[in-house]
């Protein structure tokens, strides 16, 4: 009988640490070994990547790149249709296949959100620019939805994002910062006045302003990481004391 090992990451192969278990489970072997990798020296950056999370897009990115959530909703809404006939049903078999899907749908969706991550850090450390996230702690308390959304926002993997992210970007050295939500979907990018956002769009009655309501927010959130890093220079940004700036920096 042949036998085979896969690794799944073999540059952490020079940086094992300690004993391996082996784990068996669902019918395969799986060697489970720590490693410790060095942390690069944290970089001084000039400006930040401003990342913002949302329902239609898992992450829009303040350069104008959009994460779309149209697969992984696909994905869940399958699931969610199957479920639904597994627990009317409410056998034992019923019970055994509900778990299973469960167990598929967390994996696609950290799938989704380490590539996610990988390609936002990567972009940060070719442009030598900082990461800038929303604090969204007990978003999902703060927000209301309607009906038709509420699976779909109480699905969204906030915390895991936000993890993959921060340490992803440790590892490689570059700034992450954690910034105030507040007006971030509400002010204008330029001229920091309240603008209106509509769907998927966002007008400033002050300065003309339109654009994507996510790209506007993630820009906003790029500028509050200038802010917290910087607070003389993202005075200048934030020119007008709008809340965003002020509590950003203070």
């Amino acid at each position: 009988m042949r036998s085979g090992f896969v690794c799944h990451n073999p540059r952490y192969l020079p940086h094992i640490k300690g004993e391996a278990d082996l784990v068996y489970r669902k019918g395969k072997f799986f060697l489970f070994q720590t490693v410790e990798i060095p942390e690069e020296n944290i970089k001084d950056v000039e400006e930040f990547i401003g990342v913002d999370f949302g329902v239609n897009n898992i992450a829009t990115l303040s350069d104008g790149i959009q994460y779309n959530s149209k697969q992984l909703d696909k994905v869940r809404n399958r699931y969610s249709r199957t479920r639904q006939s597994l627990q009317s049903k409410g056998t034992s078999g019923g019970r055994k296949c509900l778990k299973r899907l469960k167990g598929r749908e967390a994996r696609f969706a950290t799938v989704t959100n380490h590539a996610i991550a990988k390609q936002v850090v990567e972009k940060a450390k070719s442009l030598n620019m900082g990461i800038a996230l929303e604090d969204l702690t007990g978003i999902r308390e703060r927000t209301k939805v309607r009906k038709v959304q509420r699976r779909k926002h109480h699905s969204w993997a906030f915390a895991q994002l936000r993890f993959f992210l921060q340490y992803k970007a440790r590892l490689a050295g570059i700034p992450f910062v954690m910034v105030n939500p507040r007006y971030t979907s509400q002010t204008c990018n330029i001229c920091k006045m309240i603008g209106h956002r509509k769907g998927p769009s966002f007008s400033c009655p002050n300065c003309g302003n339109i654009s994507d309501s996510d790209v506007n927010a993630a820009k906003n959130i790029a500028q509050l990481g200038i802010a917290v890093t910087d607070p003389e220079r993202g005075s200048m940004i934030c020119s007008i004391p709008l809340m965003p700036c002020q509590l950003a920096a203070g």
